[in-house]
């Protein structure tokens, strides 16, 4: 791996938090020209620290082909603190509502396939306290106007 100094420690930082930043501001924020920014970016990437750059959607900000409602319920006598907060980092998970019942938990998840919902499902079964999920695909969303 190549030496990584404080300025591509600030420059990966600066691009973390704005992938779409140009080299020009990005410069301008890590304290360096224009080009010396442009040639660290590119060491970085065929050093390969960077591997790429993406975008960061919204939770819910874009539609996905399938929504569901997945219920959680957890084993007996875990943090469920803890619990939620695993479960909401999930890739998949819109938003999460702890509830009152035999069910602990209801999640409202959106996904690209069947195939992703499925993998969601066995990530949260894979949490450790999580004892069982039902999935309930939404066939057509109403909202109240």
């Amino acid at each position: 791996m190549p030496d990584v100094d404080t300025k591509d420690v600030a420059l990966i930082r600066a691009v973390e938090a704005n992938a779409r930043a140009s080299v020009v501001s990005l410069a301008r924020k890590i304290g360096l020209s224009r080009s010396a920014t442009h040639d660290r970016l590119v060491r970085l990437e065929e050093s390969g620290i960077i591997e790429g750059y993406s975008v960061k959607l919204r939770p819910g900000g874009m539609p996905r082909a399938i929504r569901a409602m997945l219920t959680v319920k957890f084993s007996a006598n875990r943090a469920h603190r803890h619990l939620v907060d695993l479960i909401m980092r999930q890739p998949g998970v819109v938003t999460g509502h702890y509830v009152a019942g035999d069910i602990a938990m209801i999640l409202d998840a959106e996904c690209e396939t069947i195939s992703d919902l499925e993998k969601l499902r066995a990530r949260l079964l894979d949490v450790p306290g999580v004892s069982h999920i039902t999935i309930h695909t939404v066939l057509k969303q109403h909202r109240h106007r």
